[in-house]
């Protein structure tokens, strides 16, 4: 199955979503001749009003950490939710200078609705041609009911995986 769930207390679980990242892109990087790498990263961060202050900036350093750890050129994005989703790196080739200042930019505001933020991602994903996609979900909060099998059913269809530290 390809959803893997963490739950670790605050002060560990940013530093698990590195690792988990780091533990990825070693993965790929020893599978495949670094030159050719056919992978991307997207991170799904929830910046609702319950992750202000420490969590939040937490959460954005180690979004930082996880850039430092790609090449120039790997896929990565980032989908950004409260009650509603929005996309501040878009799923692209990574340029890091732009993406870590975008990254910087997120505030916490609001409520926390996860599924469309995992719908987002599922469609940056789910037509790429990466033979590698992974989708690392960072979120503190409960949300409200969905059809979330159905979503993840699609994803694992579709060759995505999806990590969750909570």
């Amino acid at each position: 199955m390809t959803l893997k769930t963490l739950k670790l207390g605050d002060k560990l679980l940013f530093s698990v979503l590195v690792l988990h990242a780091f533990l990825v892109s070693i993965n790929l990087a020893v599978a495949q001749d670094e030159t050719k790498r056919d992978f991307g990263i997207l991170i799904v961060i929830d910046r609702s009003y319950s992750t202000k202050g420490e969590i939040i900036e937490g959460a954005k350093q180690a979004i930082n950490d996880v850039i430092d750890l790609l090449n120039q050129g790997d896929y990565f994005g980032l989908v950004a939710f409260d009650s509603q989703p929005y996309v501040p790196i878009p799923f692209e080739p990574l340029a890091k200078r732009k993406a870590t200042a975008l990254n910087k930019r997120i505030q916490a505001s609001g409520s926390t609705n996860i599924y469309p933020a995992l719908g987002i991602a599922f469609r940056l994903l789910r037509d790429s041609d990466l033979t590698e996609k992974h989708v690392i979900l960072l979120s503190d909060g409960d949300t409200a009911p969905a059809e979330y099998e159905r979503l993840l059913k699609r994803m694992r269809d579709s060759n995505i995986v999806v990590s969750t530290v909570t």
